[in-house]
């Protein structure tokens, strides 16, 4: 049972305006340290360089408002409907996550081709229900070796056992922070409001 006074003194209402800035800002800061160093290396030539910069610009405000999006709703919602994605900026972030997964696989960089595709799997993985979230989080890590396992065979570069655990890894690495997430909304959710009668309202699931 919460209320504001409480909240206040426990030092949650400071904690909720923290986890609203920080969950999309930890992505997008993540996203850009990732892909801002491989966009400005003058090695990878202009034709790969110039679509990524665009699809991580586009990538970086879907995520944010995703993520934000869920936050939002997650914490507003009572339990008696689903809480989906804004189809628009759902699509934008894939579209910008098939870019930033093509051009790096395509010069054999496989730490870094998997990282958009692992944030998008985890952020789209907070909308589902617990099984929804289990088949996309298992279904993801058993495909995600065979994109660089793939590249790495036809290149003969040596390089299999990484091409192709590293980015299931990934995405193991982005599902955990993406806990992380759910755990910091849940407890950063709105106060519930008081009864009429001056006592506190239970949350729904929390009788």
């Amino acid at each position: 049972m919460r209320d504001g006074a409480s909240e206040r003194g426990a030092g949650l209402t400071s904690f909720r305006r923290f986890t609203w800035w920080t969950v999309p800002g930890t992505t997008v800061f993540l996203l850009v340290v990732f892909f801002g160093e491989w966009i400005l290396d003058t090695d990878v030539p202009a034709w790969a360089r110039i679509p990524a910069a665009a699809a991580l610009v586009v990538d970086t405000v879907a995520s944010a408002v995703l993520l934000g999006g869920w936050l939002t709703l997650s914490a507003a919602a009572d339990g008696s409907r689903p809480v989906w994605p804004p189809r628009t900026w759902l699509f934008a972030a894939i579209a910008a996550t098939v870019v930033l997964a093509v051009l790096p696989l395509a010069r054999r960089d496989y730490g870094l081709w998997a990282v958009a595709p692992a944030v998008t799997v985890a952020i789209c993985a907070t909308y589902l229900g617990p099984r929804r979230r289990r088949s996309l989080i298992v279904g993801a890590v058993l495909l995600a070796p065979l994109p660089g396992a793939a590249v790495s065979l036809a290149a003969g570069d040596g390089k299999l056992a990484y091409a192709a655990l590293f980015p299931a890894g990934l995405v193991c690495w982005a599902w955990s922070c993406g806990r992380q997430r759910r755990t910091c909304s849940a407890t950063a959710g709105p106060a519930t409001p008081r009864s009429t009668t001056g006592s506190p309202t239970v949350a729904p699931g929390c009788g």
